[in-house]
């Protein structure tokens, strides 16, 4: 009879197989409890198959290996180990070694039972895996192995296609677009297609190639050319540009408005319908209307006293804002531009008027800061009953802001602080 030798984490015995099934797991209702945290509580079991006996797991978590190999279903032979996580069963036909059970199998085979000899032909086939979710690391060798050498056989077939092919083709085509690509990477897209067509043999092998060539050249010429008219035309708006500033700048040595009215001209004629020319003529549309503008050199003398008139302005405004003087400081900013006006040019007009009004919304917030800090200040001297101090503080407000708002606010503040000090007098 068949025996199982157990070696788990805390015994060692043998176990006679009795009947025609065996199960092992975790479980102690197993006919062999197995004491391994990766045992299944129904891990697999060994059965009977005639004369054979095989092992079958049962959906167990973490497999079970037969001599190594994760197997779903094993035929078992003599001195057969069996491993569950860390136990080992080893598996035995009474005495016998190895070759006898082999032995055996063959003579109750060649007894006359076609199913047993069937079996015994293939229960020895070290890669025959029954539906195994577990399979040997045999099959990636050979799929790395068999799948490598299919690949590479491909590869030189493609190649030799390749060259084929190309041996196919008359030389003379051949040449042909050689000599085309040549043309092609100078920029001659319109002469790559005239020696095409001109020179092809329409009878030779591998025409059809360079007319499908010559088709994909035709699509691709007007491409190449627009992207080439682009590129001359950034360069003459970029000369343009360099030509502007040297001109505003005075230097004539360098420049002049012929240069720059010739270089327009050219633009509006050769390069109307690229994007630079466009763009050109919406930045200088006085060049390209043939009006010379006035040179910026012209009028710095006069913009730098300009500057510095705005300068000395703020810096009074400035003086009569510290002593918060807010109003006049106010007047006097809103007074520079209001006086030139009318001799300003439109460009600094714009800009002053933004320096103006920004100047005003400062002074304005300073000048709300400083009442709420005086009002601040009178409040805690009315509370310490400090009346006159109180109204003093409201008072410098009426005549130093001179702004209406904080006039009436400081008036109205006096006018309370008054009657607090009559009504408090009045009560003792």
């Amino acid at each position: 009879m068949p025996n199982l030798t157990v070696k788990d984490k805390s015994r060692e015995y043998t176990h006679q197989i009795d009947g025609d099934r065996c199960t092992i797991g975790r479980g102690t209702t197993n006919t062999i409890p197995v004491e391994d945290a990766k045992a299944s509580k129904e891990h697999c079991e060994v059965v009977r198959r005639g004369d054979r006996w095989k092992l079958v797991d049962l959906e167990s978590k973490n497999g079970t290996k037969v001599n190594g190999t994760y197997k779903n279903t094993a035929w078992l032979e003599h001195d057969d180990e069996i491993a569950i996580g860390a136990a080992r069963i080893r598996f035995g036909v009474g005495g016998a070694r190895r070759s006898e059970t082999v032995q055996a199998a063959a003579a109750g085979a060649g007894a006359g039972h076609g199913s047993a000899r069937a079996e015994a032909e293939y229960a020895y086939d070290d890669d025959y895996d029954e539906g195994s979710r577990y399979r040997s690391d045999d099959g990636a060798e050979k799929f790395l192995k068999y799948g490598g050498f299919t690949l590479g056989v491909v590869l030189i077939l493609l190649i030799v296609g390749y060259y084929a092919r190309r041996a196919s083709d008359d030389p003379y085509n051949v040449a042909l677009l050689e000599h085309a690509e040549k043309l092609i990477a100078q920029g001659d897209y319109p002469g790559a297609i005239d020696y095409l067509e001109s020179k092809v043999d329409d009878s030779g092998a591998g025409y059809h190639n360079v007319l499908r060539r010559i088709e994909e050249l035709r699509d691709r010429a007007p491409v190449v050319a627009q992207q080439e008219r682009e590129d001359e035309a950034e360069i003459l708006v970029n000369r343009l540009a360099m030509k502007e500033k040297y001109y505003h700048q005075g230097k004539t040595r360098t420049t002049s408005p012929e240069e720059i009215l010739e270089i327009c001209e050219e633009l509006k004629t050769k390069y109307a319908d690229t994007d630079a020319a466009r763009g050109a003529k919406r930045h200088w549309p006085g060049w390209f209307a043939g009006k010379v503008p006035e040179r910026a050199v012209d009028y710095i003398a006069g913009d730098a006293k300009l500057r510095r008139d705005w300068d000395d302005t703020v810096r009074r405004a400035d003086e009569y804002r510290r002593e918060d003087r807010f109003l006049q400081a106010i007047e006097t900013i809103t007074r520079f531009v209001s006086v030139r006006e009318a001799l300003m040019n439109p460009g600094d007009l714009a800009r002053y008027e933004s320096f103006r009004d920004q100047k005003v919304r400062v002074y304005e917030r300073l000048a709300e800061s400083a009442y709420y800090k005086r009002d601040r200040i009178a409040r805690g001297l009315v509370k310490s009953r400090r009346y006159d101090e109180g109204v003093k503080q409201f008072k410098q407000v009426i005549d130093r802001f001179g702004m209406d708002k904080y006039v009436r606010k400081a008036q109205a503040e006096i006018a309370k602080i008054k009657a607090l000090k009559k009504k408090r007098q009045a009560g003792g």
